[in-house]
């Protein structure tokens, strides 16, 4: 994530991770002590983290790395700016008898590289200790419009890589937003929004209107009492527009966008439209069959649309000449 845009607000809007913070070091001091040589913080950020290590701990030597500049104010400390896994493989040569680390990990591409090299970088009885978030983040969010990290658990990780668990907690903390946008408003303050499997400017700002938009209606599908399924149409004149459809990944190839798309379909001809269009990724090979079974066919072409990277498809359906499908599910 490109935490740097959010340093002046994470502070004030990170109450989860100051949370974890206080507990992680609570945890350590409590089954530990507080007395340690050297120690590496990985992921300062604005120094949640490092504020409790610095009050509660007492150091000889601090080691602080982050893929920003130093933003916690905290002298002196040894920094080391970039990512862990390659200053570890060069850069760091010390060795620590404690690894800390608040709400980063779940960050890292390559978990059990990250723990391998962790490991030969602690003292003879060394101690890594680290929370990070799980599966149920941003859960709603995730079932919904289908971004989100991709959570693991850490437990096999850590036994794989030859350690061993002397303490390890699950806990949930739920927060309650007003509505909609101060939930986007929120991510977007604490910087999680920027990665590319969250949200981009682009999808956070597109999202946001569509919630305000009277032209707009959205649908959801519902399996067990859970929305498995969403889309929606955006209406202007006597074109519509189709804004998404997402599927939760463990629900796919059951039918439910089929039966989403058909109710758009049905939207768009009880307001009059002519046609319907939509972008699709060139890449999304299933998505382009789903269209092309109700005849939107293909009319031209955007390089690097999704994300500066992807090329999109465009396609259009003709309302005048459509006739009409019925879809049914059992």
């Amino acid at each position: 994530m490109n935490f740097s845009k959010a340093k002046d607000t994470y502070r004030k809007n990170a109450i989860v991770q100051r949370l974890m913070a206080k507990k992680l070091i609570s945890e350590v001091t409590k089954n530990y002590g507080n007395s340690f040589d050297n120690i590496l913080e990985i992921g300062t950020g604005t120094g949640l983290l490092t504020d409790e290590i610095t009050s509660k701990l007492n150091i000889k030597k601090l080691y602080l790395n982050d893929l920003t500049k130093n933003f916690t104010g905290t002298t002196p400390c040894k920094y080391y700016q970039g990512d862990i896994l390659e200053i570890l493989k060069c850069g760091i040569k010390e060795k620590f008898n404690l690894i800390i680390s608040n709400a980063v990990f779940q960050w890292i591409d390559d978990k059990e590289e990250l723990l391998l090299k962790l490991k030969d970088r602690l003292q003879n009885k060394g101690l890594i200790a680290f929370s990070s978030f799980g599966h149920k983040n941003f859960c709603q969010i995730k079932h919904t419009a289908g971004l989100g990290l991709n959570y693991e658990s850490f437990a096999p990780l850590l036994k794989k890589t030859g350690f061993k668990i002397l303490y390890f907690e699950e806990e949930l903390e739920t927060l309650y937003f007003k509505d909609m946008q101060n939930l986007l408003e929120h991510i977007r303050l604490t910087g999680v929004g920027t990665s590319k499997t969250l949200w981009t400017k682009q999808k956070y700002e597109i999202f946001k209107e569509e919630l305000v938009n009277n032209n707009s209606s959205y649908l959801v599908a519902r399996y067990d009492d859970e929305i498995v399924c969403y889309g929606g149409i955006k209406i202007v004149l006597d074109i519509a527009d189709v804004m998404n459809i997402v599927t939760r990944k463990d629900k796919r190839n059951m039918g439910f966008a089929k039966f989403i798309l058909n109710e758009l379909i049905n939207i768009a001809k009880e307001e009059k439209c002519n046609s319907i269009t939509l972008e699709v990724n060139e890449n999304n090979k299933p998505a382009i069959h789903l269209y092309e079974q109700f005849d939107f066919k293909q009319v031209g072409f955007r390089k690097k649309y999704y994300d500066g990277i992807d090329n999109a498809i465009l396609m259009t359906l003709e309302l005048e000449f459509y006739t009409f499908m019925s879809i049914f599910i059992n």
